[in-house]
């Protein structure tokens, strides 16, 4: 008697999944998953045919997001339990398939055969087999492609080209990022771009809106929160100036504009000493970046004036 070989879950199903089959298996638009791996949040880990495709523990990421966000959870904290998952699930996709997903009493649980664990704590109401995600996902994969249509024109196609009209056609290019924003009003880069153009064609106040709205989509990208302290600095209002760019360095340490920013608005409030020190560090940042422009060059005058001046001393 031979042996009959028991079902394999894992040679089922192809090993490399494209966005539109990832889209399908968790009902979400394909222009959120190009954004999320825009934005770093979640980035196809494989490779086929020279374009990027998810794995299977990329599939248990995009799961773990859509839950836990659709429970409310930040996106900030969501990325990180999405890192700790990254680090703890299981290398083998074997292995990963027995594992089960939850959270307890505010705590993002992986049992994976051996053990529950806590990779990071979490809030929400997540429980679920990885093994039935790879059932699920085998199905998904099996529809005809024909059902996967999506519009003419997507959003991210939309964002595109008002990357490539902004040069050369403003009011066309502002004419995309409201479009790319009307098919997916969580695009945060979108509306980041958007309400940049709206300020240099001098709608303020559409552009704060916009850059609020980019931030309600996205609380950690910082060129939103950037160009909303610009616009009070612009303004006079350099008590939210200071705050806006203080918001940024928070999460960006390094992020140089900002400390030519905040410098800028302390010395418009007479924060010389501290001016003089954020102005250090966007030099010291922008060359560690390779940046070394008038902007720069600028920098460096006024920090010699400062040191000079009678009430300020040169930094050892």
């Amino acid at each position: 008697m031979r042996a009959v070989p028991r079902p394999d879950t894992a040679s089922s199903v192809p090993t490399l999944y494209t966005t539109e089959q990832v889209a399908r298996l968790f009902d979400i638009k394909p222009d959120r998953l190009r954004y999320w791996a825009h934005s770093g949040f979640i980035v196809p880990s494989g490779r086929s045919g020279g374009r990027p495709a998810y794995t299977f523990r990329d599939l248990v990421a995009v799961k773990v997001a859509c839950a836990l966000l659709a429970q409310g959870m930040g996106v900030r904290r969501v990325r990180g339990c999405l890192d700790a998952l990254r680090v703890k699930l299981p290398a083998a996709d074997r292995d990963l398939a027995s594992a089960r997903i939850r959270v307890v009493e505010g705590h993002l649980v992986v049992d994976d055969g051996k053990g529950p664990f806590d990779p990071r704590t979490g809030q929400g109401v997540l429980d679920f087999r990885v093994d039935g995600l790879r059932a699920q996902t085998a199905e998904v994969v099996e529809l005809r492609a024909a059902d996967a249509a999506e519009d003419d024109e997507s959003a991210y196609a939309a964002f595109e080209r008002g990357l490539r009209l902004e040069q050369t056609d403003p009011e066309a290019a502002r004419a995309a990022y409201r479009r790319a924003v009307e098919i997916d009003p969580y695009f945060a880069a979108a509306w980041t771009n958007l309400g940049s153009l709206e300020a240099e064609l001098g709608d303020l106040d559409a552009a704060r809106d916009c850059f609020e709205r980019a931030i309600e989509a996205d609380p950690d990208q910082p060129e939103a929160r950037m160009n909303l302290a610009e616009l009070a600095l612009r303004s006079g209002d350099a008590d939210v100036a200071i705050f806006g760019y203080r918001q940024v360095l928070a999460t960006s340490p390094e992020h140089y504009e900002a400390h030519y920013g905040l410098a800028r608005a302390l010395l418009s409030v007479g924060g010389r000493a501290q001016a003089a020190a954020h102005l250090e560090r966007f030099v010291r940042a922008a060359e560690r970046a390779g940046v070394a422009n008038e902007q720069v060059a600028a920098a460096r005058r006024v920090l010699q004036r400062l040191r000079e001046g009678p009430k300020l001393r040169p930094r050892p």
